[in-house]
């Protein structure tokens, strides 16, 4: 009993069979019936709103060279942040597309603008790091070649004397290479020539002054010309010619005589020689002095001193002082020396190099050394033979070396 008034021009859908066969049909907005979609289709028809699809095979490599390029733009910078904007202007595209549509009704094939943004971003990605991961292999192996040659800068095995002396070193860089160096020399009275000595930095820059010590070393070695006075005097004018004051290394240069016991010691600007006897105090032989390479002439005085049966010489770099913690905490001066007179005066203890820094690796508590550690040992055995000749004061200073 419907008035046929109501259906005066137009055009009307009847969905009889919805509900019996279950005629209805998922869209966004939810399950509607088939009569619904239909009549929502053709009012579309009617009303001309229909999206033309613009996909074409010119408009697809359009967008994906479009798409590459953006890519490329984004990415080619490959740090941390490049992935998140690539991310947003892809979505921010794609949307801005996907309403262009719907309010304009075209539709651009879209798939192909993300797809190669996507491929070209990852690709250039991906060989950007590994571009980085190639050069850090280089560079890792650079470092363990070069750090292969300064280990052979260093004495190769210990010297020992007839006389019951010995004498032998170790270094710990705190990188691949490091500044710090020691090195000792017999001669043919059979003294001993040796050295400690600490660059200023660390690295590649700082080992390369210690391939610098070596040489002159060498080189006056191999001239019978080696004494702390020559070694002292030719590092200094050669530091100071080549680094005009950039670099700058302390050193402990000694000389030992087996047959009086006698030590001739001389400092530039290093840290004090600690002598442990058997019995009494320990003692520091070091006279504040410039490093080489400071100043193109300085005159920089020598000790003296004896060496008795048992006794030990200790020379270091402040790798070991500066050893700190966790907690930010140095090892400082008074724990190590400490750690040495328990070591060189208690029966039975290790003199083993690496075991004497094992009070400062329980105080570092796991954590890497921050600067070059090094140690140099000079030994004489207590069955030696007699004490030597007493020596002069050994608080004061005999002698002097012009650098």
């Amino acid at each position: 009993n419907i008035d046929p008034v109501l259906f005066r021009d137009k055009i009307v859908f009847f969905g009889v069979s919805a509900g019996i066969l279950h005629d209805y049909h998922t869209t966004p907005i939810g399950l509607i019936p088939g009569v619904k979609l239909l009549a929502t289709s053709f009012d579309s028809l009617m009303q001309n709103r229909i999206s033309t699809f613009w996909g074409g095979l010119e408009i697809r490599l359009l967008l994906a060279l479009f798409g590459g390029f953006l890519g490329a733009i984004l990415l080619i910078r490959s740090d941390k942040t490049a992935i998140l904007y690539a991310f947003l202007t892809m979505v921010v595209l794609t949307a801005l597309g996907m309403i262009s549509g719907e309010m304009f009704y075209f539709q651009l094939p879209l798939g192909a603008f993300v797809l190669a943004m996507t491929f070209v971003g990852l690709v250039l990605f991906f060989a950007s790091h590994l571009g980085n991961v190639v050069t850090i292999q280089l560079m890792q192996a650079e470092a363990e070649a070069a750090r292969k040659i300064q280990v052979n800068l260093f004495p190769a095995t210990s010297w020992s004397s007839p006389m019951g002396y010995s004498c032998k070193g170790i270094c710990i860089p705190c990188q691949e290479v490091g500044g710090d160096y020691y090195d000792f020399a017999p001669q043919p009275d059979g003294s001993l020539v040796f050295l400690i000595g600490d660059v200023s930095g660390h690295g590649f820059s700082a080992a390369m002054i210690t391939s610098i010590a070596k040489t002159v070393t060498t080189l006056l070695n191999k001239w019978e010309q080696l004494s702390p006075q020559s070694l002292v005097l030719n590092l200094n004018t050669i530091l100071y010619q080549l680094m005009h004051k950039k670099r700058l290394m302390t050193a402990l240069v000694g000389h030992l005589d087996p047959k009086s016991g006698l030590v001739t010691l001389i400092s530039a600007g290093h840290l004090p020689a600690v002598l442990i006897e058997p019995k009494g105090p320990i003692r520091e032989f070091g006279i504040p002095s410039l490093p080489l390479g400071a100043k193109e002439y300085s005159n920089r005085p020598a000790l003296f001193f004896s060496m008795k049966p048992g006794s030990s010489l200790v020379l270091y770099t402040d790798g070991i002082i500066e050893a700190l913690n966790w907690k930010e905490k140095q090892f400082g001066f008074p724990p190590w020396l400490d750690c040495l007179q328990r070591r060189f005066q208690t029966d039975g203890s290790s003199k083993e190099l690496n075991d004497i820094l094992t009070e400062v690796r329980v105080h570092a508590k796991g954590r890497p050394f921050d600067d070059d550690v090094t140690l140099l040992l000079l030994s004489r055995a207590p069955d030696s033979g007699k004490d030597p000749v007493p020596s002069p004061d050994l608080s004061g200073i005999i002698g002097a070396a012009s650098t």
